[in-house]
């Protein structure tokens, strides 16, 4: 956790392709929560279905729409 914390904190990105790798390959909720907040893709569907709050709180402080029907609100 703390050196994906620093890798990001140093500019590493999450977003696209690299960041969905690394949340797949994620094993705690925070830190799926902190690869979400620095543009991980998620999908707030995926997130409340495995029950992951820090993932969902990320995702909504993002803007995440609540009322999406496909799976990338």
């Amino acid at each position: 956790m703390e050196a994906a914390r620093l890798l990001l904190e140093r500019g590493a990105t999450a977003d696209g392709e690299s960041g969905a790798a690394a949340l797949r390959a994620a094993k705690g909720d925070e830190l799926r929560a902190l690869l979400i907040a620095h543009g991980a893709p998620a999908s707030l569907r995926e997130e409340c279905r495995d029950g992951n709050v820090a993932a969902i709180a990320a995702l909504l402080d993002g803007g995440a729409n609540v009322e999406a029907k496909d799976g990338g609100g």
